[in-house]
């Protein structure tokens, strides 16, 4: 293995702009990250101050990345860190594509936690990206790298100013960083959130382009495309978040890194408005709907209970109508009481099979014209008790008692059975018919005086 003072180097991790990064073992045994400054600077002065300077830029806090060591060998500098056993959010994402919002919230936390305490120390980190975001394996998120930072402090503020040195990665710069600013505020690192929260949640960088030239002028001059647009399921509050910090105006994006994951976790928690649907016209008709269908309905069992009881009119010998009553379902046999109580016969349409009928009284005509057909039901005659004394009944009696003549049918005057419930129709008992009336008095044997 190949050592460098006394750290052995186990394999490379990464390369900067300003130096590599490697996995090493301490004299100790203990595992650390150690950077170590790239060749092509050891000759520029203002290159190695600077990079001697980072350890100094990176304040001490539970989501930033803990200095160890800070020396040279062999006359380059180098530096060494606390090893994070995880993974950074470049490799994620180039596994995973995209973040849920709630797992992505999660990160930005810890990021938005070191930033603020960086921004309160008057730092600006100048380089937040996703290869910059190291994730342990119990989901710890720290911020590394400081090695564009910049203080803002008077006389020790440092600027980026080395030939071939990068001020930021161009696909997360800020578009006044991109400008070549140089009073950068704060409101530049939460811009590259803004472009790291939009990749994780889409897949893809808002500007892309084959020169980081051409990408820095995106940066400063082209609208970002609607993250709601790029991935459907994104939530619509949560795309409106992280395109306000995406605002070429830094003093339209959010005051703090703190303040961004603040509106993030409110709009992921934010219910999602349901639209209410008014249709007063719907209501309407379908109430006069109901309305029609309920008189409809009433008026249907009107006419049933009509049909059921059919209207006749009996009529007198005259011809003139006397009265108007309901003919009950059993008209047969009450027809036939009629008749045997009259000493009349039924009509041929009315007799029955086994009943005498005789011819009607001179001049007693009656007719019952039904006003409708009725339903043919089945009944069952009940037997009509008639006097057996005989009565004399008077002309005039028997013409209003006299067994009217039904104007019907022969199939009308039989109903019939239903067929889901087939019945034979009882037959009426020939009932007595009374003894004739005398035509005169008994002659009686006058006594001799």
């Amino acid at each position: 293995m190949q050592t460098f003072c006394q750290y052995t180097i186990i394999k490379e991790l990464g390369r900067g702009g300003m130096g590599t990064v490697y996995l090493a073992k301490s004299a100790k045994g203990e595992s650390v990250a150690l950077k170590v400054m790239g060749p092509h600077l050891l000759r520029d002065e203002a290159a190695r101050s600077r990079f001697k300077r980072e350890p100094k830029l990176a304040p001490s806090h539970p989501n930033i990345v803990r200095m160890l060591d800070a020396s040279e060998c062999n006359g380059s500098p180098f530096f060494v860190m606390e090893w994070i056993d995880g993974e950074s959010l470049d490799t994620i994402l180039r596994r995973q594509k995209t973040l849920p919002p709630a797992q992505l919230v999660g990160l930005l936390r810890g990021v938005a936690d070191a930033l603020d305490h960086v921004h309160g120390r008057s730092i600006i980190h100048r380089d937040i990206k996703p290869s910059n975001i190291l994730v342990r394996k119990d989901g710890h998120v720290y911020l590394t790298d400081f090695g564009v930072a910049k203080n803002t402090l008077g006389a020790t503020a440092t600027y980026m100013s080395v030939t071939g040195a990068r001020i930021g990665t161009a696909h997360y710069m800020s578009p006044e960083q991109a400008m070549g600013q140089r009073d950068l505020t704060p409101a530049c690192d939460i811009y590259a959130m803004g472009v790291m929260a939009f990749h994780a949640l889409s897949g893809r960088v808002p500007f892309d382009a084959d020169s980081d030239v051409v990408v820095a002028r995106m940066h400063m001059q082209d609208a970002p495309p609607d993250l709601g647009k790029v991935n459907s399921r994104v939530p619509q509050a949560v795309a409106a978040v992280v395109m306000r910090s995406l605002k070429k105006d830094p003093a339209k994006r959010f005051a703090s890194a703190g303040a961004f994951v603040n509106a993030l976790e409110q709009a992921l928690n934010k219910p999602v408005e349901q639209p209410v649907i008014r249709r007063p016209l719907f209501w309407g008709v379908l109430a006069v709907l109901v309305a029609l269908l309920s008189i409809g309905l009433v008026l249907a069992l009107n006419d049933r209970s009509e049909s059921r009881s059919p209207i006749v009119a009996v009529k007198t010998t005259s011809g003139t109508p006397k009265a108007k009553a309901n003919l009950p379902s059993g008209t047969v046999a009450n027809a036939t009481a009629v008749s045997a109580a009259t000493n009349t016969p039924l009509p041929a349409a009315m007799a029955s099979p086994g009943v005498a009928t005789q011819q009607p009284q001179a001049g007693a005509t009656s007719t019952l014209a039904p006003t409708s057909t009725p339903e043919p039901t089945v009944t069952r005659a009940r037997p009509t008790v008639v006097p057996s004394r005989p009565t004399s009944i008077p002309t005039a009696a028997a013409t209003v008692y006299a067994a009217p003549t039904l104007a019907l049918t022969a199939e009308q005057a039989q109903p019939t059975n239903p067929p889901n419930n087939p019945q034979p129709q009882p037959q009426p008992q020939p009932q007595p018919q009374p003894p004739s009336a005398p035509t005169a008095a008994p002659s009686v044997p006058t006594p001799a005086p």
